[in-house]
Order: structure tokens, then C-alpha cells, then sequence
């Protein structure tokens, strides 16, 4: 059974998303775990986490092997998306980024990755990359589906599939969470 805390911050946001509104934290991290996805060697980090609040968090597992990092850009209110991956704890991972309109990675971005992960694991190895591949991610067509993009682009990633269009993305998120969490809702 979850915590009450995790069955409100969910119906959040799956408000969002079936109100197609944009995407937050909630959303992105709702859907992805509410997928069935996530392994245990998965680590998902919250974009507005501020690093400055050492003491909010518990250590997170210590190594590892895939890290989501959807990124806010806030001034933007634009999501986009860094994946790592590595084969085994010790060996550097293997940076990916991702933007529905095509941006590109950032040095702040990147720096702010590097800091949480420290912050939130007992593992220091984490490196500033020195090459991020960009992931193939299909170009958005309006102001509001990045969000979408960056959250299918995590789906994709653990199911290894191609990509529905905006809407089904949309459908398909809302109905990962309703199936996990709409009982709790009602009770």
C-alpha cells in the first residue's frame, strides 16, 4: 500500500496530464513508476529538487546503473531530458539528452545533475561527460508537449518502442496512472 502523500502527489499528476496541462515533476515521475518499468537499478531525479536542502533527502541507493533526469528549463517552461546508463557500478556512464525542439545540452544542466547525484547517493563517480549523444526524439508541434515527449522518452527507453503521437502519449500516461492509483483516489 503507498503512503498517502504518494497517492495525492500522483492524482496531481494525473490531473495534469488528463487535463492537458503541462507536465511537472509529479507527472513525469507518476507515470514512469506507475508504468510497472522502473528496476531497482533505476534512480529517477526531481528537477526543482534544490541541492542547497542537503538534509531533505536520504541517501538513494549508492551505484546506480540508469539515471533519468528530466530537466525543467525553467525560464523556458520547457522540459527536456538526460538519461545515463552504465554496465556496471565503478565504470563512467554514458551520457544522453534528448529535446523535443531540438535544443542542445547545457553546462549548468549537466553541473546540476553531477551535484545531486552526489548529494543523494553515497556514490562519487560521477563525472562532467565529455561527450553526450543526442537521443532520436521526435520534434513536438505545439507549445505544450514537451512534457510528454520527455516522460515517453523514459517509457520508451525501458520498453525499447517507437513513438505514438502526442495525443495517444497523453491517453496512454493517464491510463499507467488511473489502472496504479484511482482506487486509492476513492477510498
Amino acid at each position: 500500500m503507498e503512503s498517502t502523500a504518494a497517492v495525492q502527489v500522483c492524482k496531481i499528476g494525473w490531473e495534469k496530464v488528463t487535463n492537458n496541462t503541462f507536465y511537472s515533476d509529479e507527472s513525469i515521475e507518476c507515470v514512469v513508476k506507475s508504468s510497472g518499468l522502473m528496476q531497482a537499478d533505476c534512480m529517477f531525479m526531481d528537477s526543482l529538487w534544490d541541492p542547497a536542502r542537503k538534509g531533505a533527502f536520504k541517501k538513494a541507493r549508492s551505484h546506480p546503473l540508469v539515471i533519468f533526469a528530466p530537466t525543467n528549463r525553467s525560464r523556458e517552461l520547457h522540459w527536456v531530458l538526460y538519461i545515463l546508463e552504465r554496465d556496471r557500478p565503478g565504470v563512467p556512464f554514458r551520457w544522453y539528452f534528448g529535446d523535443s525542439l531540438g535544443g542542445r545540452s547545457r553546462r549548468d544542466e549537466v553541473d546540476r545533475i553531477i551535484r545531486l547525484y552526489e548529494l543523494t547517493t553515497n556514490d562519487l563517480t560521477l563525472e562532467r561527460p565529455s561527450d553526450i549523444k543526442m537521443m532520436d526524439i521526435p520534434r513536438q508541434n505545439d507549445l505544450v508537449s514537451c512534457g510528454a515527449y520527455a516522460t515517453e522518452a523514459i517509457l520508451r527507453y525501458l520498453r525499447n518502442r517507437g513513438w505514438p503521437s502526442p495525443k495517444d502519449m497523453r491517453i496512454q500516461h493517464a491510463g499507467i496512472v488511473a489502472k496504479k492509483w484511482q482506487r486509492s483516489w476513492n477510498t
